[in-house]
C-alpha cells in the first residue's frame, strides 16, 4: 500500500518509515523490518511485524492518553501499518540549540525504565557485583542515554539535564511522567499475565514548553517474558 499522496517521505529507517505532511503532522508506517541494537537493519523480514507495531502502539497510546499521559499521538493511518503524530522539531545537527529553552522540540534523551534485571540485562556488565540476573525492583530504576548522536552513549543524570537544556523542574517533571508511564504499562501487561522488565521512552517539549511523550511503544521499546521465557529481544 502506498501513503496518500498528501504525505511525502521524510526519513527511511531500519523499523518504521516517516512521512511528513504539510500540516505538520507525520505518518509512522511501521514495516515488517528489524534491528539489533546500534547494529542497525537485518536482511530477513518478520511477516505482519508492521501491522502488529501500529495496532500495539495505537492501544498503548490510547491508554495513556486517557490515563492523563500527554503524547503526540493523533490516530490511525489509513494503513493498517500506519499511525499518524504531530510533528516536532529534531535538531540532529544543532544540539546547542537546547540550551536556549525551545519549545515544541525532541528531547535529546532515550530515557530508560527498568522493574528488574533479566537474562543479558546491560546493568550487569555495567555494574558487576551490584546487581544480580532476576532481580526485581519496587519502584522503576530511570536511566539515560543520547538520542540525537549516532552510537547511544550513557549519561549520569547531571549530564542529561545538560543536555536537554532543562531546569529543576522540567526534570523533576521528566522523572515523574517516566515513573507513571513504567508503571501504567507494567499494569496493563501484568494483567494480561506478561512481565515487564524494562523499556525504553522518547519525549518532546510541546509548543508550551511541556513534556509529551513521542515516538510509539511496541516489542522494539520493551521487554517482557511469559513464564520466564523472553518475548522480545
Amino acid at each position: 500500500m502506498s501513503p496518500s499522496q498528501s504525505f511525502k517521505l521524510l526519513h527511511k529507517g531500519s523499523v518504521k518509515d516517516i512521512y511528513e505532511h504539510a500540516t505538520g503532522q507525520l505518518m509512522f508506517r511501521f514495516s515488517d523490518r528489524y534491528s539489533i541494537f546500534d547494529w542497525g537493519e537485518m536482511p530477513d523480514l518478520i511477516p505482519e511485524k508492521g501491522k502488529s507495531l501500529a495496532t500495539m502502539g495505537d492501544l498503548l497510546l490510547t491508554y495513556l492518553e486517557k490515563q492523563g499521559i500527554k503524547t503526540h499521538y493523533v490516530g490511525r493511518g489509513d494503513g493498517k501499518e500506519d499511525l499518524i503524530v504531530k510533528s516536532v522539531d529534531v535538531p540532529r545537527d544543532n544540539i546547542e540549540i537546547y540550551q536556549k529553552r525551545p519549545s515544541n522540540i525532541l528531547i535529546p534523551l532515550e530515557v530508560i525504565y527498568r522493574f528488574g534485571v533479566p537474562k543479558g540485562s546491560s546493568l550487569l556488565k555495567k555494574f558487576p557485583g551490584k546487581y544480580t540476573e532476576g532481580q526485581e525492583f519496587a519502584e522503576p530504576l530511570i536511566d539515560f542515554t543520547t538520542k540525537l548522536e549516532r552510537m547511544d552513549r550513557p549519561l549520569t543524570r547531571e549530564e542529561a539535564k545538560l543536555l536537554a537544556g532543562m531546569n529543576g523542574a522540567e526534570w523533576q517533571a521528566l522523572l515523574d511522567v517516566t515513573g507513571k508511564i513504567a508503571g501504567l504499562l507494567k499494569k496493563v501487561f501484568q494483567d494480561a499475565g506478561l512481565k515487564l522488565w524494562d523499556g525504553k521512552l522518547e519525549f518532546a517539549f510541546d509548543s508550551n514548553r511541556e513534556i509529551m511523550l513521542v515516538d510509539s511503544i511496541g516489542m522494539d521499546e520493551i521487554r517482557l517474558t511469559f513464564e520466564g521465557q523472553p518475548l522480545c529481544r
